[in-house]
């Protein structure tokens, strides 16, 4: 038996005990008889080795009397830690349904509930418990109103999210956490909808919402983001070169993935002079990141071929000034292309060096660790907003 399953039934076992206690004086004697029973097969379990069976026997036998209902909240709370959400929802069932519970720990109860409900995938049950308690502003409100929108941003429901917002802010609803500066978080919700316009070809419309997202918040990178998404789509390819060199003036958490974003931009508007302008602006502006000096030899060589000695005095700067992953693979190819009898040994060389570029992870939470290939604008860890940032300590795009 593990440790979690001893601990359950410890609580049980002196929760019946106490309830028994406790509630002596107010049963009949067929409701002792009933429970006497059900403690009794608890035990009988508990001695085969059956802890599932002891652990119902005991939930059955546990007498609900005012003495034992927090009782019932610790053992609900195990339960559902445990991963036994049924036998939490069994627990607080039975707590809403006792005549005469008081109102605060009916309340408590309905939101134990719908964790209950969340935990067990029902999100249509825990929905409509949490959104009562958000409007009526129990004393669970906060909360609920937080799990409501947790609920909604998993289902991809954006509408239902942006309602809830729309009442907590009726209600004078103070969040915190991840969910602090709910213009921030509408903002992003907005742009969601844009993506799912813009998904479908409805540019119009994902037009109006990235501007209802700038009126949300006016600093949120995502909305620039999203317009340069958009202009893209449509050609405006002179526009969202514009907008991705402020962009990456703005929020330089994600540079790393606005620089390849910007370098596609430019290749599809056949300007590699414009992107090599660009980075030697950004290098000369004084940018501290190893990316812009890898992508500008980049395109250096794509420009001009591996004769160029700007690019060359740029690799060598790098090699020896940092550990980047991204200037070994060009300095690599540099001299496969110098030294045509040594390109297979340096081949090998190059892949080992590529696998490395391959693993790299682009992208890092800065509040639980999460590390992935793709961006985020909320953690899939800690769901955190905009905590997902670059990561390209290696200069790997």
């Amino acid at each position: 038996m593990d440790a979690q399953s001893l601990l359950l039934l410890a609580v049980l076992f002196s929760a019946v005990a106490i309830g028994w206690v406790m509630g002596r004086g107010a049963r009949n004697e067929s409701d002792t008889e009933g429970q006497a029973s059900s403690y009794i097969e608890g035990l009988n379990y508990l001695l085969k080795e059956q802890p599932d069976e002891a652990i119902d026997a005991f939930l059955e036998a546990l007498e609900i009397n005012d003495s034992t209902v927090e009782v019932h909240f610790i053992l609900g709370q195990l339960l559902r830690k445990q991963g036994q959400p049924d036998r939490a929802i069994r627990v607080h069932q039975n707590l809403i349904a006792r005549p005469g519970i008081e109102r605060s720990a009916q309340n408590r109860a309905k939101f134990e509930l719908a964790l209950d409900f969340m935990q067990s995938g029902l999100y249509d049950r825990a929905s409509r418990i949490f959104s009562e308690q958000v409007a009526n502003k129990t004393e669970h409100a906060t909360a609920s109103a937080e799990k409501l929108l947790d609920i909604h941003i998993v289902e991809r429901d954006w509408d239902a999210a942006l309602e809830v917002i729309r009442t907590i802010k009726t209600r004078r609803i103070s969040l915190d956490g991840r969910y602090r500066n709910l213009k921030r978080v509408t903002a992003h919700l907005l742009c969601e909808k844009a993506d799912q316009s813009m998904q479908s070809q409805r540019f119009d419309a994902a037009e109006e919402l990235l501007k209802k997202a700038r009126r949300a918040d006016g600093d949120c990178p995502r909305v620039l983001y999203g317009r340069i998404q958009l202009n893209q789509k449509r050609g405006a390819l002179a526009a969202a070169k514009r907008d991705v060199r402020l962009l990456l003036e703005i929020d330089p958490h994600r540079h790393a993935h606005y620089l390849g974003f910007a370098r596609e931009l430019y290749e599809l508007d056949h300007d590699i002079n414009g992107l090599a302008e660009m980075l030697k602006l950004r290098i000369e502006g004084g940018s501290k990141y190893l990316l812009d000096r890898v992508l500008l030899a980049k395109t250096l060589f794509q420009l001009k071929g591996h004769s160029t000695h700007e690019a060359d005095d740029l690799i060598d700067d790098l090699i020896e000034q940092s550990n980047s992953l991204g200037a070994a693979d060009l300095y690599i190819n540099r001299l496969r292309v110098a030294n045509p009898t040594l390109s297979p040994a340096l081949g090998k060389l190059a892949k080992l060096v590529q696998a490395r570029i391959a693993k790299k992870s682009k992208f890092r939470c800065t509040q639980c660790g999460f590390t992935g290939q793709q961006l985020h604008w909320v953690c899939p860890s800690c769901k955190e907003w905009e905590s997902v940032v670059s990561n390209d300590e290696s200069g790997v795009s």
